[in-house]
């Protein structure tokens, strides 16, 4: 008797890649760029010129982090980028969200 993880289970589960989240964060960027917009393919868009410069950025990252894996000196201390990447990252969504609460009401509260 086989046991096997149900596919839900599977999907939810936490990744032990440690560039995984950079890798879907370079997707997201793509899937929102104007070159998909305008129905560009995926990998077209990746490699394109006229990408955005966060992708950009995710795209170094991701190459940084995928490097740092192969860096012995890195066994020892963990993956310096894609610590680097997830505190970034959180920074980020903590600006981001003491931006919104800061932020006026919006102009229909202000017409009533």
């Amino acid at each position: 008797m086989s046991q096997t993880i149900p596919e839900a289970e599977y999907n939810e589960a936490p990744s032990r890649h440690p560039c995984r989240e950079i890798k879907d964060a370079i997707i997201e960027c793509v899937k929102l760029s104007d070159c998909m917009r305008n129905g560009g393919k995926f990998h077209e868009c990746m490699k394109s010129k006229d990408l955005e410069d966060d992708c950009k950025e995710f795209l170094y990252a991701y190459y940084k982090c995928k490097k740092d894996m192969f860096d012995t000196r890195n066994r020892f201390r963990g993956n310096v980028a894609a610590k680097a990447f997830q505190k970034d990252m959180s920074e980020k969504r903590r600006k981001r969200e003491e931006e919104e609460n800061e932020s006026p009401a919006s102009p229909s509260e202000n017409k009533q």
